[in-house]
């Protein structure tokens, strides 16, 4: 892939093209920073879907206790 954008900058530079190498430029710096963004996203929803961990344990122990298991005695101990 590396290769197949360095072909494109070379190719760019060789015909002069100064307008057609800067849309270039912003195009590839575009891509960068959508692709740092993307993981960043997931990293904040992971945070905070862990801050509401409690709440989802509590909601599984009453399940448990709905059902009439101790899950302490069961080795799940919430």
């Amino acid at each position: 892939m590396l290769g197949f954008f360095r072909t494109i900058r070379k190719k760019l530079i060789e015909e002069n093209s100064v307008r057609k190498y800067l849309l270039y430029a912003i195009g590839e710096i575009l891509l960068v920073v959508i692709g740092m963004l993307c993981p960043l996203r997931e990293y904040r929803w992971v945070e905070t879907s862990f801050d509401h961990q409690p709440c989802n344990l509590r909601s599984i122990n009453n399940l448990f206790h709905s059902f009439g298991i101790n899950p302490s005695l069961n080795g799940l101990i919430f």
